[in-house]
């Protein structure tokens, strides 16, 4: 599925999409620098879940300096998005999930998802899915 265009992406500039399922909130961002799991010439594209691992609670707050999704809104949890999604502080003890992304020409698309979202036993089952199909 189609999350975003590479031209048209900026450093720093996150782009909200659902996938794997509608509600199931990611961001996309363009880091400035390589990334472990990044896409594009540069290698610094990556997208995670916005579902918090602790309790499921939706993070919208992208702090660029920091390179860090978060504070979660429940619970102050703060992610990494340099290493993998991975805990900066707070109560979580997982990383978000990371999606799985890769570039066709101009379009970065979204095929897959590394790690559960909180709250579901299967990325696809359960819900709405995006576009209707994988």
């Amino acid at each position: 599925m189609k999350v975003a265009s590479l031209s048209e992406l900026q450093e720093g500039v996150p782009v909200f999409f659902d996938y794997p399922q509608v509600g199931q909130g990611n961001i996309l961002v363009k880091m400035g620098e390589p990334v472990i799991g990044g896409v594009g010439p540069d290698e610094d594209i990556v997208a995670f879940s916005r579902i918090c691992t602790h309790m499921g609670c939706p993070i919208s707050e992208y702090q660029h300096e920091y390179k860090a999704l978060g504070p979660c809104v429940c619970h102050f949890t703060t992610f990494d998005l340099i290493h993998g999604g991975m805990v900066a502080m707070g109560q979580a003890t997982q990383n978000l999930p990371q999606v799985i992304l890769d570039i066709d020409g101009d379009a970065v698309m979204a095929g897959g998802l590394l790690r559960l979202v909180y709250g579901y036993d299967n990325a696809i089952e359960g819900g709405e899915l995006v576009g209707g199909t994988l």
